[in-house]
Order: C-alpha cells, then sequence, then structure tokens
C-alpha cells in the first residue's frame, strides 16, 4: 500500500492527448481473480477520437466488470464518460467549478464494495404460441445499489384475452439462492403510448450506436429502429406537418440573423487583426462592439496607418507582455496538503497510526504530551495512537465524514481486535488530550 500511495502521488499528467482506448484493452487482456469482478475507475478531463471504439470496448466486457467514469472540468466529454458507465452498469460523475473530487470518486468506491449477486438466470411463463428474446445479454454481475434495465421482446401468435405471464429472476447472494417473480399482463391498455416500446428503442439505438460493426449496416439498423419506434436518433429528425392539409410544409429553409447581445469590449483582439482587412470591413465590424471603435475611417487604407503609440495599442502590448512574463515565470508551487490528507495517508494497511512527530504534528500535539497522557504506560502505543486518530477525525472534519468514514471503519475494527476492558479510560483521555467531545459510541461502547 506504501508503494501504490508514493506512486500516486509521483503521477503527472505529461503523457499528452487522452488516449483511453489502448490503456483498456490492455487492462482487459488481464485475467480477473476469480470470484472477484473488476471494478474499473476511469478519469479524464478531455475528450477522444474514437468514443465509440472505447464504448464498445467497455461494452464487449461488461459482462464480467463495472466502470466508473469521472469527467473532470468543462472540457469531460458527456457521451463518453455517461456512455461506458451505461454500457458496463457504472455510475458517471461530473466534477466541474468549486465541487471536490473525494467525496463523488468515494461514494463510487462504496457501491464497488458492496456485496454482488452472480449465477443470474431468467425464466419465462408465458401462453402457448408466445417466446422471448431479450434485446441484450443477460448481465453475470449486479452489484448491491445498482439499477438494472433489461427489455425483452415478445414474439409469436396474439394472446387470447385477459392473457397474463411472468418472469423469475433468479440469482446467488452471499451464497444463498434467491428468486423475485414479477407477473405482467398481455393485454394492451386501450390508451397505451407505448412507453416501454419506446424506450427499448432509445436504448436500443444508443447499444448500436456505441457498437463496432460496419457503420452502414449500423446505420440501417438505427434508422430502422427510429423510424418504427417514432424514436428520434443521430440519422432521422422530425419534420413539420401542416395539419389542415396533413401533409409536410414544403419551401426552402428561410434564415434568420439573430443579433447577438452586446459584448464586452476587448481591444486586444480588435489591434490583432491581420493587415489584409481593409478599413471599411473592420470599421463595421468593430461598431458592434461596447464601448467606442477603434477605427472610424471608411478608406481603404491599411489597419497600420493609425498611430502605433495609441492607448488601445499600449494596452496590448502591455497584455502581452504580462502574458510573456507568466509563461517564462516558474511553476506555482502546489498549495501544501490539507490536514485530513496528511493523516489519511499516516494510516498503516492494518488500520492503525504509529504515534510518530507527524501524526503529533497533525494532530496538534507534541509525541511526549500524547505518551504522557496514556493512561497506563505499559499499553499499546499504535492502540492509543489510532484511537487519537478517530477522534481527531470526528472532532475536527466532521463535515467531510464521507470522505474518511471508510478507512474509520477500518480503523475501528482494528481497535476493537486489540483493545481490552481499559478502552473506555483511552477514550476519555484522549478526549480530554484533544479538548473534544466525542461519544464513546464511536468504538462500538
Amino acid at each position: 500500500m506504501e508503494e501504490a500511495v508514493q506512486r500516486v502521488k509521483s503521477l503527472k499528467a505529461d503523457l499528452g492527448g487522452t488516449e483511453i482506448l489502448e490503456a483498456l484493452t490492455d487492462i482487459y487482456s488481464k485475467s480477473c481473480k476469480p470470484n472477484h469482478p473488476r471494478q474499473l475507475f476511469v478519469f479524464t478531463d478531455g475528450e477522444v477520437c474514437d468514443t465509440g471504439l472505447v464504448i464498445a470496448e467497455v461494452r464487449r466486457h461488461s459482462q464480467n466488470h463495472r466502470c466508473f467514469s469521472f469527467g473532470i472540468g468543462e472540457g469531460a466529454s458527456t457521451s463518453l464518460i455517461k456512455g461506458i458507465a451505461r454500457a458496463a452498469g457504472g455510475t458517471a460523475e461530473f466534477i466541474t467549478g468549486k465541487d471536490r473530487m473525494q467525496p463523488k470518486a468515494l461514494r463510487s468506491l462504496k457501491q464497488a464494495l458492496q456485496p454482488m449477486a452472480q449465477d443470474i438466470s431468467f425464466t419465462w411463463t408465458l401462453p402457448p404460441g408466445l417466446e422471448t428474446t431479450l434485446l441484450f445479454p443477460a448481465p453475470t454481475i449486479i452489484f448491491q445499489g445498482q439499477r438494472l434495465i433489461l427489455y425483452a421482446q415478445l414474439k409469436g401468435t396474439n394472446a387470447p384475452k385477459g392473457a397474463a405471464g411472468e418472469v423469475c429472476l433468479q440469482y446467488t447472494l452471499r451464497g444463498n439462492s434467491v428468486k423475485s417473480t414479477v407477473p405482467f399482463s398481455l393485454d394492451p391498455k386501450a390508451d397505451d403510448k407505448l412507453t416501454i416500446h419506446r424506450l427499448a428503442a432509445k436504448s436500443l439505438i444508443q447499444t448500436l450506436e456505441g457498437s463496432s460493426e460496419d457503420a452502414a449496416e449500423k446505420k440501417k439498423k438505427v434508422m430502422d429502429i427510429s423510424l418504427q419506434s417514432g424514436v428520434v436518433s443521430p440519422h432521422t429528425a422530425y419534420i413539420a406537418i401542416n395539419k389542415e392539409l396533413n401533409e409536410p410544409i414544403q419551401g426552402p429553409l428561410i434564415r434568420r440573423d439573430i443579433p447577438l447581445a452586446q459584448m464586452a469590449y476587448r481591444p486586444m483582439k480588435c489591434m490583432a487583426a491581420p493587415k489584409a482587412f481593409r478599413g471599411p470591413l473592420m470599421a463595421k465590424s468593430l461598431s458592434n462592439c461596447a464601448g467606442p471603435p477603434v477605427f472610424h475611417s471608411a478608406s481603404c487604407g491599411p489597419l497600420v496607418k493609425k498611430k502605433k503609440s495609441s492607448r488601445h495599442e499600449n494596452f496590448a502590448r502591455s497584455s502581452l507582455l504580462m502574458q510573456c512574463s507568466i509563461m517564462e515565470s516558474d511553476t506555482v508551487p502546489s498549495p501544501p496538503e490539507s490536514p485530513l490528507l496528511q493523516l489519511i495517508s499516516l494510516q498503516k494497511a492494518d488500520g492503525s497510526w504509529e504515534l510518530d512527530e507527524a501524526l503529533a504534528s497533525v494532530l496538534g500535539v507534541s509525541v511526549q504530551a500524547a505518551l504522557a497522557a496514556l493512561p497506563d504506560q505499559s499499553k499499546d502505543v499504535p492502540s492509543w495512537a489510532t484511537i487519537l486518530a478517530v477522534l481527531w477525525l470526528h472532532s475536527s472534519f466532521w463535515g467531510q465524514r464521507e470522505e474518511w468514514e471508510l478507512l474509520e471503519k477500518k480503523a475501528v475494527a482494528w481497535i476493537q481486535a486489540h483493545s481490552d476492558s481499559s478502552l473506555g479510560e483511552c477514550i476519555e483521555a484522549a478526549n480530554a488530550l484533544l479538548k473534544s467531545s466525542v461519544d464513546p459510541a464511536v468504538f462500538g461502547l
């Protein structure tokens, strides 16, 4: 774990553009451990040129893994982030503005740690002459908290009036066999707007769009489904109908120029115009800018005839110098690591902490003071240090509990395994040292 933490700290975004497909292919080429489905986390702040191939690769391995995706910043591709999460039954998160990454990443991690349902099978009970076909392959694994929607198509002769059917879902969870049966009616409602049918068509179109099959054949299938179901696709569109004549509205498209709202005056952009532009054209375009235009002359002379000492050029020159100064300056140092992250990085793999200078610095006490506050000097020091760390988390960072509750659970389990009847006394002494008032119930007392 220490090697992994150090590796994370040394990671840099210095490999160029966003290339996800090759990395995914390499990951999928390695087999999973038995009974340990792969949990994949994808973080990206950009777009890829082969979004469809990436989604298709994730979907191709969706039977034995789950993919959580995270889009960082405004430049992340929405179709990529949502597509790979949907393809492998994971969740998609977007981190923008002042959002914190930790809560969203840990929310997905908690889902990844939940027990899973395995050995999934469906059994259909239908009237004679009917059969069913799943539009998508049934998953081999369902994770707790995961919403799974499967669409099936019924085929065959018309069912008699009042006919019904049922489907039975069977799976294994924590070694126990579970069955869930859902009955359904085969009589269509009089006012049925085929909502489920359209949702199934939309899902099928999205699946086809992300597949890697021949482009022409894929386009034909998508168009057929779209026209049959009335669900719009990238290759189809709605047209306007004249209700009185019951005919499509004919005629050429009419272009209308929508005036833009007034833009803030940016003289540096105006001064950067190439010499090839002549006076009248530039004067007309600049007159739309807020504030006084730079050029008023309607002559055909080049822009450079304007005096070089104008205030606009001085502004442009000073702006350019400022940008060069920023580019040539040293890299801005990273902000200091927060006390919470420092404490997290000090936790050992078994869930405990060592009482050293680094931990004491985070807790705001000295090592000597922490040792002196230990009620029984013969007691285990790591247990005492771990109690102090857990109490400090509760008293100092309760508002960010979702970011540390997993490591706290691990620490409390370790303390319970190494504690004796003096645990209550140690907790009381630790609260006094840290000037906190955390309830001993945190440790199961």
